[in-house]
């Protein structure tokens, strides 16, 4: 064999082994590498216990309203209509009818919403004349729903059905304002004399409600709404070009909802944690809540690590284990309000390894994993130890093992930076 073919299968030869080498590298880069997992949030206690009778939920939601009006909060209302079109009927062959009612439908709706001009309390203004009533004896209420949602609590307060709500006088019918739907039903009874005739009308309540969201974090009120539910049944004879359509018992359900938000003055930082590296420059916006020109003043508690302009711009200086709390800052109606956000300037985590894959032990024995971060200059080092089945094996902070009964679990770890996270198998046997 000739020297140049020898030199030819040795090259061959030496390029295969260099690509099972990277594919077996590869494999290994995949193992020790099972992405990112951040740990679950803790659950955050409410700043009020959730009430849950009828009288808890009055009280409460009083409360939540004071609260409102005392941090001077902005009130927008407005008022929804909507009419079912499952519940529009005409009687026996009334279907071409109750399709032309369907359709002149919006433009219907669209004048009477007219009736409902909507209003704005900007903050800092008195809006307690515009406040619809709260404060019902229990014994007027139906039933009522309390749920936690999230970090919002969610009511529900029910009334009874009311055979007559326009004929009658009581806290209920006052408080849901049906002197102002009973005008609103007059004006729509007499845009209809052109060419129709309405007699005989009936209206029923069939769901009076009142729904409520707060946050339980801070019992915040974020809206109250009214919703008052009604059936309408009257007689209507077509007149003119119409009048071949006779007399019909009309009947549809329509719902108004008015709409109580309040809105808080309040500061915002997104994001709340903001990772870096030393020389990059990068933003950290501030959702202002207010009126006017309000502007938010920027600090930072070591601007030798991790400095900050006037927008919002953060550059990193200096590398440090430690944070930084970069803050901001607005003064409104009499009040400071203000956010933090925890940024590190650092040598990132890329990812984590383990020092066994797979681990064999017999019950009551001890073992020792470690774990390493890469790169080599990662500024934060630290690891969180966990298993999935403490009763089969446990872990603890520094990584060892101890087989607690028959069975197979996974002790894993996160990196504390990024949460990167990467496995063991144990098995353990008596």
């Amino acid at each position: 064999m000739d020297r140049r073919n020898l030199l030819t299968k040795l090259l061959m030869v030496f390029l295969v082994l260099m690509f099972l080498g990277g594919i077996t590298l590869g494999a290994i880069e995949v193992l020790s590498a099972e992405g990112q997992e951040p740990p679950e949030a803790n659950y955050q206690q409410s700043l009020t216990q959730r009430p849950e009778s009828k009288e808890e939920i009055i009280q409460y939601l009083n409360y939540c309203v004071d609260y409102a009006k005392a941090e001077k909060t902005k009130l927008d209302i407005n008022t929804e209509l909507s009419i079912d079109d499952d519940s529009v009927s005409f009687g026996e062959n009334g279907d071409m009818l109750k399709k032309s009612f369907i359709y002149a439908k919006d433009s219907l709706l669209d004048n009477l919403m007219k009736k409902y001009p909507e209003s704005s309390f900007d903050f800092g203004r008195d809006y307690s004349e515009k406040l619809w009533n709260l404060k019902f004896d229990p014994v007027l209420i139906a039933g009522s729903e309390s749920k936690e949602e999230a970090d919002n609590y969610t009511f529900k307060i029910l009334f009874p059905d009311e055979e007559n709500p326009f004929g009658m006088i009581g806290v209920v019918n006052q408080s849901f304002h049906m002197s102002n739907t009973q005008a609103v039903f007059r004006y729509l009874w007499d845009s209809c004399k052109n060419f129709a005739s309405v007699d005989d009308v009936k209206v029923r309540c069939t769901g009076l409600e009142i729904d409520s969201n707060v946050n339980r974090l801070t019992n915040k009120i974020s809206n109250i709404i009214y919703i008052k539910k009604m059936v309408v049944e009257a007689d209507i004879t077509f007149l003119g070009e119409l009048s071949p359509a006779g007399t019909r018992k009309m009947t549809f359900t329509v719902e108004e909802k008015t709409n109580f938000n309040f809105t808080w003055a309040n500061l915002t930082l997104s994001p709340k944690t903001l990772n870096m590296e030393k020389g990059d420059i990068l933003v950290i916006n501030a959702l202002i809540t207010a009126s006017g020109d309000v502007k938010a003043k920027w600090l930072s508690s070591n601007p030798a690590v991790a400095s900050v302009g006037s927008d919002g711009y953060v550059k990193g200086e200096e590398i440090s284990k430690e944070p930084v709390m970069i803050s901001a800052e607005f003064d409104f109606l009499g009040k400071k309000y203000t956010d933090t956000c925890e940024v590190y300037v650092k040598v990132p985590v890329k990812k984590v390894k383990i020092s066994q894959k797979k681990l064999n032990m017999k019950t009551g024995s001890t073992a020792k994993l470690d774990a390493y971060v890469k790169p080599d200059d990662a500024t934060i080092k630290e690891v969180l130890w966990f298993s999935k089945d403490p009763t089969i094996a446990k872990v603890d902070k520094n990584g060892n093992v101890t087989a607690v009964s028959k069975g197979g679990t996974e002790i894993y770890i996160l990196s504390k930076d990024g949460y990167y996270k990467i496995s063991c198998a144990v098995t353990v046997t008596d």
